[in-house]
């Protein structure tokens, strides 16, 4: 597209699964796994994945030694040669452009924030779509510290790392929030979860990693509540502001952290097949089980319908009230079915997983503003 990115931004050191290289905090260099791919582990890909099939199918339809370099490999045992193919076909569709073009604005907006360039300075097809951006920001009256630009945040108690794009946007009450710059078509439609994960594990940082000094350094105070997206569309016109729910966002990466881990267990745990003998029983003393159908409980006492529809169906197993002290494995799987389909029918804000699944979030993500 012409788009001169030169010169490349300075990155920190990845290892060969393209994990930061940082110091923890001890000062040994580990890796710290991405942001985004932590984010994209409950991420639903269907829809883009189709697109990419489509893209992949006109790339390749229109050059004619891409179909004959299909027609001569066999995709089952020439995979590398499949995955050329796959990356030059969707090359020709068009399929990168908008991510080159949301590239380029991302280092227009980055140098004139640092006081390098000015609007003036970037070329005459993209002065427009930045300029939109900064007439937004202006709006709000939003400050933009220099040395908050494209900050390494650090995630010590899940060794999780990501570059937020400003860090923080201070508006003018003085609340000092996350932001991030997505320059896609419409990344709130089909990204939403995977956004409010990752501006969630950037706000609950341990620590900051400078490239400059090459050491760590002190948390950023931020707003742990909300999060801020600038959308400016690569292809589009406008920019838009949209808050962040971070409250929702840590519970998404909190179970993407839960997720990650399941999967790095031998595959014959992933889903334990046992004879079908009957639910099994409580360990001695266990009262988990029974604790949390209890909650669920309680948390439905503010939906009223919700609550008339639990009094109808009450399973016949299980006493009334719910014993919580007493109660066994079958009344709590009793109970824990009726209730499912009642949440989801009324939409009961119950996001709390069973005990034994819930991970401690990080000590400096609460209490701090």
């Amino acid at each position: 597209m012409g788009i001169n990115l030169e010169p490349a931004r300075t990155e920190p050191q990845r290892d060969r699964y393209g994990r930061y290289i940082l110091p923890d905090t001890n000062g040994n260099p580990i890796s710290y796994t991405r942001a985004t791919t932590v984010a994209s582990t409950l991420e639903d890909k269907h829809g883009v994945h189709q697109w990419e099939i489509r893209k992949a199918i006109k790339g390749v339809v229109m050059s004619d030694a891409r179909i004959a370099t299909a027609q001569a490999h066999n995709p089952d045992t020439d995979r590398g040669t499949y995955r050329e193919l796959i990356q030059s076909a969707t090359d020709a569709a068009g399929a990168t452009d908008a991510r080159q073009l949301g590239s380029a604005l991302h280092k227009f907006t980055e140098e004139i924030d640092h006081g390098l360039k000015t609007i003036d300075d970037i070329p005459p097809p993209y002065q427009e779509r930045v300029a939109a951006y900064y007439t937004k920001i202006g709006e709000y009256g939003i400050h933009i510290e220099p040395e908050g630009i494209e900050r390494i945040l650090i995630d010590d108690n899940a060794n999780v790392a990501g570059t937020a794009d400003r860090v923080p946007l201070i508006f003018p009450d003085g609340n000092r929030y996350i932001g991030d710059l997505k320059c896609g078509s419409d990344p709130l439609r089909y990204g939403a979860m995977a956004i409010c994960c990752q501006l969630a594990m950037y706000a609950g940082h341990t620590a900051t990693y400078d490239l400059n000094s090459g050491k760590r350094q002190p948390r950023i105070d931020v707003n742990l509540e909300w999060g801020v997206i600038i959308h400016l569309p690569a292809n589009g016109t406008g920019c838009e502001l949209h808050w962040v729910d971070l409250t929702y966002g840590w519970v998404v990466y909190q179970t993407a952290l839960r997720a990650r881990e399941l999967r790095k267990q031998p595959k014959s745990r992933h889903a334990p097949i046992v004879p079908a003998m009957g639910p099994p029983p409580l360990a001695s003393g266990d009262l988990a089980g029974p604790a949390w159908i209890k909650e669920r409980i309680q948390t439905m006492a503010a939906y009223p319908d919700a609550v008339a529809m639990l009094r109808e169906h009450w399973p016949a197993t299980v006493p009334k009230p719910f014993p919580s002290e007493t109660a066994t494995a079958e009344m709590v799987a009793d109970m824990s079915r009726v209730l499912q389909v009642i949440e989801d029918a009324h939409m009961v804000a119950f996001t709390n997983p069973h005990p034994g699944l819930r991970l401690q979030p990080p000590t400096n993500h609460r209490g701090t503003k």
